[in-house]
């Protein structure tokens, strides 16, 4: 009989106004082989496309009820149409996934759907694990009449995991075991109590009992569980609840009892109960591998014959692994084997590296001798023919050992999956803390070099004759003073603290001014060639750090072609989208200057790469580099949104290529030469480092000004408070400890939403210093400072004059 059941009308389409492709359903009053026979040919085509897709496909309307599904979300779920249609989303779900996809509709209503995972109950109660990808459905105007979702089950990948899992976890606990086991130093009530936990834990029980079994009062307890067959019973009667609530001390609902044997003789059992889920026969097998390892603790335990016990214990100490398990003396005759190691091609009586090795020699790595001699257990993790062995050598007597190895493949294959997606982030956050670091000294550092350049260049007003020895004196200091200012200057290009003066730049012209400057240092041997795009876009970034940049690379180069050779530069204007990112995922989609520096010098080796942009890595003698120049560059590139990536080969060169975001802003050309400029208003200084306030107010006495000084924020606000009529001028350094600069920026405003303040920092400007340029701040100079520039910047400020 067939359904009389109406379905909503789905309907694809193609919606002119974004060019999407979108869902577009209509409810209608029409049977389904009514709507089939008003189906467009285009519409047919999608839904057959829809109908042979190899994911599910379903389609719900704003309420979360399914309007639509595919064939092949069906046979997912095992579920018909007719049982599908019609029905809330959610009751395909358990809670935990219910709140799951009402979490992700709420997203689809606001646009923001992206896949996710979420476990749907089949037909017959087993769970489908998926990968949900989903979209909103829009109509022409675009407003939301519902979702549909691409479904791929992921079951048996998510189940291939967990398996693998599962069995390393599994290995585990049997080899810890049997290590405290063939030590034979453990009480056999500690080894009780460890093979109890170790069953509790891989069965998810949360009761049980491990015992040894005296054959002499088999007849006193509960027979039941007295049997050489293992067996679980997940709805026990009461009679059974009865008996092991009685030996638990504690209600039962499930339980499962596993015998422990040495031959055919019972001498222990463990029985385990309340699971959290039902036993399975994967259970019993997992139990009695720990019950044949207990079992050889019993033994040893027991006393029996020396010579029976040996012979049993190691057989079934090497039986009881699922991995490759042998038994050897010193000279690596193999003296027993367990099954895994006879499929592996093991002979007993034969050599370890001639059968299970196909080896004429022994295994290079193999640690028996060791073992042997330090009685302790020897591990290592070997890769040998494409294989990764977790392999263990186990001393039993001075001329007998243990050894098997795990196959860690997989597992080896998943972990590295996960360190390399992990390693970028690892290297990012690395680089990230060693500039905070180097942020700080170069900071700190700035607040030193201010007194010291700044007392010398009054030293130099009183002295100017270089010829005299005052004179030569203070120029050495100034000039000792203004390289350790540039090392500085590099600091805080690495560290990212601050762009400057960012205007609009063309990058064939700071290449050509840089490479013309260094070719003084370049011997007659070293060839240079360009390969410029002429109509090239701007970049924005500080001519400076620019020319610091190339400059550096430029350095490079030459120290890497001793022996002559050619340098490349190449620019070109690239546009990032989705192909590009796909295989530069670190990118934001836009418009980039490609810049390439290529020498053919003496390259670096692969694993020297990851380290080329630390602060102080350097691969030159200590009189030729301080390890900052990479570090600078890395640091200013990143700093204006750039990437930067380097390749290189031994005895074949080294290239970097340099990616700078495009911007529209017009290049500006020209500037203004600096003079020292008088006046006679009143500055209020505030610093907290004293030799800082001294020679700024030596300065701007010197210039005519009249100075106030304040050591911190309160000081500064309490004598702004009492003087502000008089004070034209305030001079604050934005980073103090306490009642930091940016606090006492905005108390000023409030005394005053007109003060004029002048910002200083040891830390170029960036963070809070433009903060407060943005709320109101007049201006800002960096330290150290010349006076010239302190001059000018002050007139500036106070006669609201703008700097070209």
């Amino acid at each position: 009989m067939k359904s009389n059941k109406k379905q909503k009308n789905l309907v694809l389409k193609e919606v002119k106004s974004n060019n999407k492709l979108q869902f577009i359903h209509r409810s209608t009053n029409i049977d389904r082989k009514a709507a089939k026979e008003h189906i467009p040919l285009s519409e047919k085509d999608y839904r057959n496309i829809v109908e042979t897709m190899s994911e599910g496909l379903s389609v719900l309307d704003t309420n979360g009820v399914i309007i639509y599904v595919n064939d092949r979300f069906c046979e997912m779920l095992g579920y018909s149409k007719n049982e599908l249609l019609e029905r809330p989303a959610s009751d395909l779900l358990d809670n935990k996934n219910q709140l799951i996809l009402e979490e992700q509709l709420s997203k689809r209503r606001k646009g923001l759907a992206g896949p996710y995972e979420l476990t749907i109950k089949g037909k017959y109660g087993k769970d489908v694990h998926t990968i949900t990808s989903p979209r909103q459905i829009l109509d022409s105007k675009g407003t939301i009449e519902g979702s549909f979702a691409v479904i791929t089950d992921i079951t048996d990948q998510k189940y291939t995991v967990e398996k693998l899992k599962w069995e390393s976890r599994v290995n585990t606990v049997m080899a810890d075991v049997a290590n405290k086991v063939l030590a034979g130093s453990d009480k056999i009530e500690d080894i009780s109590s460890l093979v109890l936990k170790y069953s509790k834990e891989l069965t998810g029980s949360s009761n049980g009992k491990v015992s040894i079994i005296d054959p002499s009062k088999k007849d006193i307890v509960n027979k039941a569980l007295y049997t050489d067959k293992s067996f679980y019973k997940n709805k026990p009667d009461e009679k059974e609840k009865s008996y092991l609530t009685a030996e638990l001390h504690t209600p039962v609902n499930r339980y499962m009892n596993v015998p422990v044997m040495i031959g055919e003789e019972l001498v222990g059992r463990v029985t385990l109960a309340d699971s959290d889920r039902d036993y399975t026969e994967a259970d019993i097998e997992t139990i009695e591998r720990l019950g044949e390892l207990y079992a050889i603790a019993i033994q040893r335990n027991m006393a029996a014959d020396e010579i029976q016990r040996k012979t049993n214990l190691n057989q079934s100490l090497i039986d009881a692994f699922s991995c490759v398990a042998l038994l050897l003396r010193s000279d690596r005759e193999i003296v027993a084997s367990n099954k895994a190691g006879i499929a592996a091609g093991v002979v007993p009586g034969g050599k370890c590296h001639a059968t299970w090795g196909q080896r004429k020699n022994i295994c290079p790595w193999c640690l028996a001798p060791r073992a042997l001699e330090t009685m302790e257990l020897q591990h290592l993790i070997v890769e040998a023919d494409e294989i990764v062995w977790d392999a263990y050598w186990i001393p039993i007597e001075k001329d007998l050992y243990l050894h098997y190895a795990y196959d860690i493949t997989e597992q080896k294959k998943i972990e590295k999956e996960k360190m390399d997606l992990g390693e970028q982030l690892l290297q990012a956050q690395k680089m990230e803390s060693i500039g905070r670091l180097a942020g700080g000294i170069a900071h700190d550092f700035n607040n030193i070099l201010v007194g010291i350049m700044g007392f010398s260049e009054i030293l130099q007003l009183k002295f100017p004759d270089k010829t005299t020895t005052e004179g030569e004196a203070v120029d050495i200091i100034l000039k000792g003073a203004e390289r350790a200012a540039g090392l500085t200057k590099q600091l805080l290009g690495f560290a990212r603290k601050g762009k400057y003066n960012p205007i609009p730049l063309n990058i064939n012209r700071v290449i050509m001014d840089a490479a013309n400057l260094s070719e003084k240092i370049f011997k007659n041997n070293i060839t240079i060639k360009y390969e410029l795009e002429e109509k090239i876009n701007s970049v924005s970034g500080d001519i400076h750090q620019f020319e610091q940049v190339l400059t550096n690379l430029i350095i490079n180069a030459r120290d890497a072609m001793p022996e002559g050779g050619e340098l490349l530069f190449k620019t070109e204007n690239i546009s990032v989208g989705k192909k590009f990112k796909n295989k530069h995922p670190e990118f934001i989609p836009g418009q980039y200057v490609r810049t390439t520096i290529k020498d053919t010098g003496v390259g670096m080796p692969e694993d020297m790469l990851p380290n080329i942009f630390e602060p102080f890595f350097t691969t030159k003698s200590e009189d030729k580099g301080t390890g900052l120049g990479l570090a600078t560059v890395y640091g200013i590139v990143k700093n204006y949104r750039g990437y930067i990536y380097v390749s290189s080969e031994q005895d074949k060169g080294t290239t970097f290529t340099l990616y700078f975001p495009v911007t529209l802003n017009n290049i500006e050309k020209g500037h203004v030469k600096s003079e020292i400029i008088r006046g006679d208003a009143r500055i209020l200084v505030v610093d907290d480092e004293e030799q800082v306030r001294a020679l700024t107010s030596t300065m701007l006495e010197s210039f005519g000004y009249k100075v106030i000084l304040a050591c911190d924020g309160f000081e500064a606000v309490a004598k702004y408070k009492k003087n502000k009529q008089e004070i034209d001028l305030v001079i604050l350094d934005i980073v103090m400890p306490g009642f930091g600069g940016m606090e006492t920026f905005e108390n000023l405003k409030k005394i005053n939403p007109d003060i004029r303040v002048l910002l200083t920092s040891g830390y170029s400007r960036d963070g809070e210093t433009n903060k407060a340029l943005k709320e109101g701040a007049s201006g800002f100079i960096q330290k150290p400072f010349r006076m010239e520039t302190l001059s000018k910047i002050i007139f500036e400020t106070i006669n609201n004059v703008s700097s070209s």
